[in-house]
């Protein structure tokens, strides 16, 4: 029966975290299960599904995505001659989640919320993208995630 629940709790934590994350997670949950009677087992299962559930996201098509508000859009909304687009899409979370900031080339160009979208108008050439959480329950606000896209005149890109 033992090994049945390691597994049960490996496969549930391997479909969202990285190997040595997993490890982590996995010893920490068996020092903590070890001293505790079989209710508190069941509430502790239901309660570590219930944390994970919040993370877990799923795609949006663009098309049934909904506009980030103008308020929490703050660059990059003007059209220019010869411009490139790009669409950013994110997902949707189970529970919802915290604001996502946005940035391009470093500058805070939009706060987008689950299941949103925002398009902004832009010169082509070399962009670094940026995500970071805001808000101090989000797990990704200290660092921000960045990654490097070119635009050609005239095109159209979404993430």
């Amino acid at each position: 029966m033992a090994a049945y629940r390691a597994f049960f709790i490996w496969f549930a934590i391997s479909r969202y975290f990285d190997s040595y994350l997993q490890i982590s997670i996995i010893a920490m949950l068996t020092k903590i299960i070890q001293g505790i009677s079989a209710v508190k087992k069941i509430v502790f299962a239901v309660a570590c599904a219930l944390t994970l559930a919040g993370c877990v996201t799923s795609a949006v098509r663009p098309s049934m995505a909904k506009l980030t508000p103008p308020e929490r859009v703050f660059a990059y909304q003007t059209n220019i001659p010869n411009e490139s687009k790009l669409t950013v899409v994110r997902d949707s979370g189970f529970l919802g989640g915290c604001y996502y900031g946005f940035y391009i080339n470093g500058e805070k160009a939009a706060s987008i919320d689950v299941g949103e979208k925002v398009e902004f108008h832009l010169i082509s050439g070399e962009l670094t993208l940026g995500f970071k959480g805001e808000g101090s329950i989000c797990i990704a606000n200290v660092l921000q995630t960045e990654r490097q896209i070119v635009l050609k005149p005239g095109e159209h890109k979404a993430v």
